[in-house]
């Protein structure tokens, strides 16, 4: 996996980290060409932050605090540092190796989202039966084309206040799953069988997501309509 410590290793050997770093974007990008997306994808995006944050304080380096890096504050946008020095030199290679990669990371990113915007033009979602007045909490089914399934999946919308606007956070786990033929039931015989897996909401919501591709489930479809859900929902919140 590419990681902050196989940017600092390359100061070893800058060829055979820039070797290292483009194998491993190749790994990735073969995931993508398979649509698969997650976790490389949000995981490549967090790296490509906390080195161009690294990037960012290199003038800060230079002057004094240039000491192995532990870690990447980026809520907090600060580098967390070892005790050890690092030599000047030393820090050259891994900032030169930095620079060369952030453009390939950059690349392999973009292209990472624009699959995840397709697929996400690909979902479709809506309400099965009648909406009820509490939509918080409640079910989806989420399509899994390659096993011919539904996952039922249980979610939790919470929503957080900061001084100037509102932050939604969805908690969601997979409850069952259902073969495909029980979805043609009618919706009410639908939430019927859902309600047996609910003990506290007595009417509770059940919304459908529906796609003709077969997308991997558990590495793209299940958390790009994870996303997509989310701002399905804020519509009937504002």
């Amino acid at each position: 996996m590419l990681t902050l410590d196989t940017f600092l290793q390359a100061a070893k050997d800058e060829e055979q980290g820039q070797y290292r770093i483009l194998a491993e974007l190749r790994k990735i990008q073969r995931r993508f060409n398979q649509t698969r997306l997650f976790p490389e994808l949000a995981h490549l995006i967090e790296l490509y932050r906390s080195l161009q944050l690294i990037l960012d304080n290199a003038e800060q380096v230079r002057k004094g605090l240039s000491r192995p890096i532990k870690a990447i504050d980026l809520e907090n946008k600060r580098i967390i540092y070892e005790t050890l020095r690092l030599e000047q030199e030393t820090w050259e290679i891994v900032e030169k190796t930095i620079r060369w990669a952030l453009p390939k990371l950059q690349e392999i990113i973009a292209e990472g989202i624009a699959i995840g915007e397709f697929v996400e033009e690909q979902l479709n979602v809506d309400i099965v039966g009648v909406l009820p007045s509490y939509i918080q909490e409640g079910y989806v089914l989420l399509p899994d084309l390659p096993r011919r399934e539904y996952a039922l999946v249980r979610y939790e919308l919470t929503i957080f206040t900061a001084p100037d606007e509102k932050y939604r956070a969805l908690k969601t786990r997979i409850v069952t799953r259902f073969a495909f033929p029980v979805i043609h039931q009618p919706p009410t015989q639908l939430k019927a069988r859902v309600q047996q897996y609910e003990t506290e909401i007595a009417n509770p919501a059940l919304y459908q997501f529906t796609v003709e591709v077969d997308f991997p489930f558990e590495e793209t479809l299940y958390p790009i309509a994870k996303r997509k859900f989310l701002r399905y929902l804020s519509q009937f919140l504002q």
